[in-house]
């Protein structure tokens, strides 16, 4: 089953106009001051790129198998043990690795509810989250249709 990601929510959307506003900034200071803002460009470039392809657009369940898709590139979770749909937001906690917003949510997190896992949403409203368990792993997803993809497991 494949399924695409629920609608971007408001949250998301503010911090990545917030962000790019930022970027749009720096880039109008480079005007007045060439020299010393040239690293910073490049910098920003590189990670705008980073994270706009970093983005899930796509989430398919085959057999015993998940695969998220990007813009650029995918990654593969195996063997999906259990799919459940949350009906509480994930929790704040602490982001170890990747964005948290910009974009989407996706990375490696902590807290108390799950402890350590990946993310890979773009909505954090209650009943849109599906929690994917492997062995090894717990992923956090947002699928269009969550119920839809649970019942698919």
């Amino acid at each position: 089953m494949k399924q695409s990601t629920a609608p971007v929510t408001l949250a998301i959307k503010v911090v990545t106009g917030c962000v790019l506003a930022l970027n749009l900034g720096l880039y109008i200071a480079a005007f007045y001051q060439p020299g010393r803002l040239v690293a910073g460009i490049i910098l920003s470039l590189i990670l705008l790129a980073c994270y706009l392809f970093w983005v899930p657009v796509e989430y398919e369940l085959n057999g015993e198998e998940l695969v998220v898709a990007f813009r650029i590139g995918r990654v593969r979770y195996r063997p999906v043990v259990k799919c459940s749909v949350l009906e509480q937001p994930v929790r704040r906690g602490l982001r170890l690795i990747g964005n948290g917003g910009f974009f989407a949510g996706a990375g490696i997190f902590w807290n108390r509810q799950f402890g350590v896992f990946r993310a890979y949403i773009t909505t954090n409203k209650p009943g849109t989250i599906v929690l994917v368990e492997t062995p090894k792993r717990k992923i956090v997803i947002s699928p269009a249709e969550p119920q839809a993809w649970v019942m698919a497991r």
